[in-house]
C-alpha cells in the first residue's frame, strides 16, 4: 500500500489507485496519513476538518467516514489499517509507506552524503526524492486550514532538496545544465537568494564572469525594490569571489575563465583581482554602480600601465547616470582608448572612431598615446 501526499491525495494498492470517496472523507484520511502512527482524537479530527463550524452530528459523521475508509483500505488477506484506539483513530502502517516520509528521509541521507564529500551518492538520492513529487503537496486541500501548514512545510523541503541537488550538479561539473534550470528557478522564486547564488557560481564556472556579475545586479535590484534590503552575506561573498576570480569558486582541475583579445570583452572578463580600495566614494553621487565602476577602474589602470588597448562602453537609457560614471575616470591616464556612453542599449557592433550620432547622446574620451590625461568632451543627442 502506497499513501501519497506529494501531490493530490492518492492511495495505491497492487498498482491500482483507490477511490477514496467524497471530499470530507478524503480529508479525514489525509489528516490520518499526515499523522501516520499517531492516535488522533475524534474531537481533534472534527476541529481540523470543520474548523469553527462543525455540525451537531460531526462526531458520528467522523465515525461513518472512518468505517467506510476502513472497508476501502482493507486488503482481502490483511488486517485493518485504520484502528479504533481511544480517544480516536490510528493509521497503522509502516511510515515508509507514506511518500512524504520517504522523501524527507532520502533528503536527510543525501545531505549527510554531501557533507561527507560524496556528491555522486547524494545526487542519486536527491533525484529519487524529487521524483516522488506529482505537484503541490496536498494539492486538493490547498485551501483547507488543516493542510496548509504541512503543505507549505513540504514545499519548503522540496526547494531545499532542489538546492542540494543543484549543489551536486556543480560539484560534479554539470554547470551548463545547472544554468538552464536555475534561470527558471530564479524567475519562479525571485526572493530565494540561494538559487541566485548557485546561478552566479554556475555562470562563473562556465566562463561567463560578466553574466555572473550581471546576475548579482539583477537580484540586488529585486531585493532592494521588493524588500528594501541588500543581498545577504552569502551573495555578497560570491560577488567578491567572482570579481577576484577566487580559487574557492573553481573545482579542482577546472580551468579559470579564459581571457579574450577583444578589448570590450576583456573589460568584463578581467583576471586580475581588484583591490579593496576600489570603492565608490560618497562624494561621487553615484549609487548602485559598484560593479561597473570597479571594472572601469581596473581596465583603465591596465591600459595606463601599457598592457594593451582598452575600450570601455557604458550604455543605458537617458538619465541613468552614464556621463557621471564615465566622468569619474577623468584624470586617469589612458594611453590608447575611448570611452563612450550611449543613450541606447541596443548597439552591439564595434565602437566607431567617432561616437557622434543623431540618435546618440555621448560622452567620449580620445587619447593618442602620451602620458598626460585624456581630453573629455560631451556631445548631446540632436
Amino acid at each position: 500500500m502506497d499513501f501519497r501526499l506529494l501531490g493530490p491525495l492518492e492511495v495505491e494498492r497492487d498498482g491500482e489507485v483507490l477511490n477514496l470517496g467524497g471530499r470530507r472523507q478524503r480529508a479525514v484520511l489525509a489528516l490520518l496519513v499526515m499523522h501516520v502512527g499517531e492516535v488522533l482524537s475524534t474531537d481533534r479530527i472534527v476541529e481540523e476538518i470543520w474548523a469553527d463550524d462543525p455540525p451537531p452530528s460531526a462526531n458520528r459523521t467522523v465515525h461513518s467516514y472512518v468505517s467506510r475508509l476502513r472497508g476501502i483500505l482493507r486488503h482481502p488477506a490483511g488486517d485493518d489499517l485504520l484502528i479504533r484506539r481511544d480517544p480516536g483513530y490510528l493509521l497503522s502502517v509502516d511510515p515508509m509507506a507514506v511518500d512524504a516520509v520517504r522523501f524527507e528521509r532520502l533528503v536527510d541521507a543525501a545531505a549527510r552524503s554531501l557533507d561527507a564529500g560524496d556528491p555522486a551518492s547524494a545526487d542519486g538520492g536527491l533525484q529519487e526524492a524529487l521524483d516522488l513529487w506529482r505537484g503541490e503537496a496536498l494539492a486538493d486541500f490547498a485551501y483547507e486550514s488543516f493542510a496548509a501548514t504541512e503543505s507549505q512545510r513540504l514545499d519548503g523541503r522540496r526547494l531545499e532538496a532542489l538546492e542540494l541537488r543543484l549543489d551536486c550538479d556543480l560539484a560534479l561539473g554539470r554547470h551548463a545544465r545547472a544554468v538552464t534550470e536555475l534561470e527558471s528557478l530564479v524567475a519562479s522564486y525571485p526572493l530565494r537568494e540561494r538559487f541566485w547564488g548557485l546561478l552566479m557560481v554556475a555562470l562563473y564556472r562556465c566562463g561567463r564572469q560578466s553574466d555572473a556579475l550581471a546576475t548579482y545586479a539583477r537580484v540586488r535590484h529585486i531585493l532592494v525594490e521588493e524588500l528594501g534590503l541588500e543581498p545577504g552575506d552569502e551573495l555578497q561573498t560570491i560577488e567578491r569571489q567572482v570579481l577576484d576570480q577566487s580559487a574557492e569558486l573553481a573545482l579542482p582541475g577546472l580551468p579559470r575563465p579564459a581571457t579574450t583579445s577583444d578589448p570590450v570583452a576583456r573589460a568584463t572578463t578581467l583576471r586580475v583581482p581588484l583591490p579593496d580600495r576600489l570603492r565608490i566614494r560618497p562624494e561621487t553621487g553615484v549609487l548602485g554602480r559598484s560593479v561597473q565602476t570597479r571594472l572601469m577602474a581596473e581596465v583603465t589602470r591596465r591600459a595606463a600601465a601599457g598592457e594593451g588597448r582598452a575600450v570601455v562602453i557604458v550604455s543605458g537609457e537617458a538619465g541613468q547616470g552614464k556621463s557621471t560614471v564615465v566622468a569619474m575616470r577623468r584624470g586617469t591616464p589612458m594611453p590608447t582608448g575611448r570611452a563612450c556612453c550611449s543613450d541606447t542599449a541596443r548597439r552591439t557592433s564595434p565602437v566607431p572612431t567617432s561616437c557622434s550620432s543623431r540618435r546618440w547622446g555621448t560622452t567620449s574620451c580620445t587619447h593618442r598615446g602620451t602620458s598626460s590625461p585624456p581630453r573629455w568632451t560631451n556631445t548631446p543627442a540632436s
